[in-house]
């Protein structure tokens, strides 16, 4: 029945071929190979031709903005092994109760000379609200990889003394990006939103007057 079906409908061969392809295909190529075809929209597909041509379209506006570039050259210079890691942490997430580290494991830094020397560059490790970087992985997401960040420190970093204080919050700073992810049913993809932390600034706390 499937076969005959699909015999009779040129766009769902279309889909089985490519998929078949990438299978094999993923087979033999390096990881970070695999990733560069997403930036070029590479198997992307809706329910129809005309879904899957406005996934392309939609597709190609994602990967122009600032969050999917930042990601994409976070990319070319991570170790396989890190990117392997966050593969391996959704898998883990996925098979036991806690949830995904919503922090990083790095400690809230003093920003000595020699801290700033090993950070020459303007990113979130400079930063009066301190952030590192992580890869977030998931397989029925496209992009399977897109970069999220982590505040360091509860507090902000004093620029007199270089050190937390802590009557000032770092605060995660979040924005909502396009995605596409698997139909449950139905095969190919369909757009939605994802949350992506894009930075750390430092606020006021807010004072509750219990009075």
């Amino acid at each position: 029945m499937v076969y005959f079906a699909s015999a009779r409908n040129p766009f769902i061969i279309k889909i089985i071929l490519i998929s078949f392809t990438m299978s094999v295909y993923s087979r033999s190529v390096p990881l970070k190979d695999l990733i560069r075809l997403e930036y070029d929209c590479k198997g992307l597909s809706g329910g129809s031709v005309y879904e899957t041509a406005e996934l392309g379209k939609e597709c190609h506006m994602l990967m122009a903005t600032n969050i999917m570039r930042e990601t994409r050259q976070y990319i070319e210079t991570a170790s396989d092994e890190e990117l392997e890691r966050a593969r391996v942490e959704y898998s883990e997430s996925k098979t036991s109760n806690s949830s995904r580290a919503k922090r990083s494991p790095k400690a809230c830094p003093i920003l000595h000379e020699a801290h700033l020397s090993e950070h020459d560059e303007m990113n979130g490790m400079r930063s009066m609200s301190p952030y590192d970087s992580k890869l977030d992985f998931n397989p029925r997401r496209y992009p399977k990889y897109v970069l999220q960040h982590y505040c360091l420190c509860d507090g902000c970093i004093d620029p007199h003394t270089r050190q937390e204080r802590t009557d000032l919050s770092s605060f995660l700073v979040t924005a909502a990006m396009r995605v596409f992810v698997k139909k449950k049913i139905r095969s190919g993809y369909r757009p939605a939103n994802l949350k992506v932390n894009v930075g750390c600034t430092c606020v006021v706390p807010s004072i509750i007057n219990h009075a």
